[in-house]
């Protein structure tokens, strides 16, 4: 990249969630090639950890610089299933954040505000990215003049519920426990929990949303791309809706040498599977199914026979069948093992594998658009927030089937013969081998994911304008 005078520079800020951090910084280094600079800002929580998943080669490190938030947050923080995380995630950083905010130099003024002892950063800000969901980068550029753009990294299905927030302070409450409970996607409203309303009361402002004041954000960018659904298509008129995506984290060297060596293992077996036999299951690094039910499902798949890879916290583990648990130290020993159980897994590099046929996820939505754009079929288990809205979409469009009533307090009782059931019928196993309508409706959305990006494709499209706002 030819680096001229008229580089820009732009801020991006992150919550400590690597769910949220993932879309900011794969449009941070898009950036790059594109003549600008970045500064990350990012929770000392997970700024390491960063580095050590290869969120920042060697490449990009004289383009993109970390600033780290020293805001005393744990770095478990992301693992915490509550309607109160955003409000938790966001209150320990808003003393260095603020500083940097206030005092940082901007090119919309000639000088600085609010210090004499200014936040140094490389060059003035020109632009600011932050999530979609902090209320304090809006706020203080607005004060300031300096645009700010919000990342949406939620499915776009959620936004319609952001942009109507309207009388939060005054809607009817429900325990937060609701938030946990099994969610039916035809239930009506019965309230907000209570621990979001003081959140949700902040994000009212930040999207205008009460009518009075006009947004504190130039543009909302959504890690999703135009033809995912034609549901979409209403929002498209609107100029302040960007759609960028898919933004997935590119593979790249891992920092942390057990993780490495542990994928090329991984890797290894899978060349051995035959293509189209095996299932990944990953419920993703915050919260899990109840013992009894990591139970059933590793007796499902003993039963159906199948090729598996269970990415499983170690912890966890201990609640699958014993049989299961005596082979996970031998697993490795010999290409033709039956399964792999592992603590983590490089899961872009699983899905796009020829031999992976079927992913049992969450369905977060990096996840879901992770599966979007390799072509593989979901057995969803959602938990809780977005999950279900996503897991009911996939199903939707015909490329999942969605197992019902999953929450993290649940009192339904998931069978094995519901689960062979599941994974039969989205894999074409068994009494259901010949009709693969899920795989195929898969692969055809994979096709539109890649043709979005493509040159001429409608996030390609969305990007290029982008960039002529982010220089205006």
């Amino acid at each position: 990249m030819e680096v001229t005078s008229d580089r820009k520079h732009a801020l991006f800020v992150a919550l400590p969630a690597f769910g949220h951090i993932t879309p900011l910084m794969e449009l941070a280094k898009k950036l790059t090639a594109h003549n600008f600079h970045i500064t990350f800002a990012v929770s000392e929580a997970k700024a390491d950890e960063m580095i050590l998943r290869g969120y920042l080669p060697e490449r990009f490190r004289t383009s993109i610089d970390i600033h780290v938030l020293r805001d005393g947050l744990p770095a478990d923080i992301d693992t915490r299933p509550s309607p109160r995380r955003f409000e938790e995630m966001q209150t320990p950083m808003e003393g260095p954040l603020g500083e940097l905010l206030e005092n940082m130099a901007s090119t919309r003024e000639p000088f600085l505000p609010h210090s004499d002892k200014p936040v140094v950063l490389r060059q003035p800000v020109d632009v600011v990215v932050c999530d979609s969901m902090m209320y304090q980068p809006p706020t203080v550029c607005t004060k300031r003049g300096i645009p700010c753009y919000l990342m949406h990294t939620a499915a776009p299905f959620m936004l319609p519920m952001l942009v109507a927030l309207k009388d939060v302070g005054s809607a009817p409450t429900v325990s937060d426990d609701t938030f946990l409970q099994p969610v039916d996607r035809l239930k009506a409203f019965t309230g907000i929990p209570v621990g979001m309303v003081a959140h949700l009361v902040k994000m009212e402002a930040v999207y205008g949303s009460s009518g009075t004041t006009p947004p504190l954000h130039r543009g909302i960018l959504i890690n999703g791309f135009e033809e995912m659904d034609p549901a979409l298509a209403n929002h498209r008129a609107d100029d302040s809706l960007h759609y960028i995506g898919p933004l997935l984290q590119k593979e790249e060297p891992l920092q942390d040498p057990g993780k490495a060596a542990l994928a090329e293992k991984v890797a290894k077996w899978l060349d051995w599977q035959t293509n189209g036999s095996v299932i990944y299951l990953s419920f993703g690094s915050m919260v899990f199914p109840q013992p009894h039910e990591l139970l059933t499902l590793g007796r499902a798949l003993l039963a159906l026979g199948k090729p598996f890879i269970f990415a499983l916290r170690a912890e966890q583990q201990v609640h699958l069948p014993e049989i299961m648990q005596e082979k996970i130290a031998e697993q490795f020993d010999t290409p033709y093992a039956p399964y792999l159980v592992i603590p983590w897994a490089q899961q872009q590099r699983i899905l796009a594998h020829p031999a992976t046929k079927v992913f049992l996820s969450h369905c977060g939505w990096n996840s879901t658009l992770e599966t979007l754009s390799y072509g593989k079929p979901v057995v969803a288990w959602p938990f809780f927030a977005d999950q279900p809205m996503d897991a009911d979409y996939l199903a939707g469009l015909g490329m999942a089937v969605r197992i019902p009533q999953t929450s993290l307090r649940t009192t339904k009782v998931t069978t094995v013969v519901e689960l062979l059931s599941a994974f039969n019928k989205v894999g074409a196993w068994g009494s259901d081998a010949g009709n693969d309508s899920y795989f195929r409706t898969a692969q055809e959305m994979a096709v539109k994911a890649k043709r979005a990006l493509d040159p001429g494709g409608s996030s390609f499209k969305n990007f290029q304008r982008l960039l002529e706002l982010f220089r205006s």
